[in-house]
């Protein structure tokens, strides 16, 4: 069964989505590799840079394995391209307990 992403209406989600992006800066930091610091991922700050209604979840038999914010527009990054041209990943994340299983690229691949 294809990993499917999902619109996110529980507000339990978010906090998922919060722990899951803890893990991945602790996982990377260990790694050498600094991404995002911790109050990037807070809720209130993915909140306020992407909305309330961008999350995504990444489901695996009903389980939520990670997350996504997906956008129509990005102005910050993208401003030149117009919405319903592209779709925007930001923060794409799975678990630790589900990574090293290529999902993520799989995911991808599926958009």
């Amino acid at each position: 069964m294809p990993y499917t992403l999902t619109k996110s209406s529980n507000p339990e989600d978010w906090a998922l989505i919060h722990r899951y992006l803890m893990q991945a800066i602790h996982r990377l930091r260990t790694a050498g590799i600094p991404l995002w610091e911790p109050e990037e991922v807070s809720i209130e700050a993915l909140v306020g840079a992407y909305g309330a209604d961008s999350l995504y979840m990444v489901m695996d038999k009903g389980q939520a394995i990670g997350g996504v914010f997906v956008l129509e527009e990005d102005e910050l990054f993208w401003p030149e391209i117009t919405t319903n041209d592209s779709l925007f990943f930001h923060k794409l994340v799975i678990g630790d307990e589900f990574i090293t299983k290529g999902i993520g690229h799989r995911v991808l691949d599926a958009w």
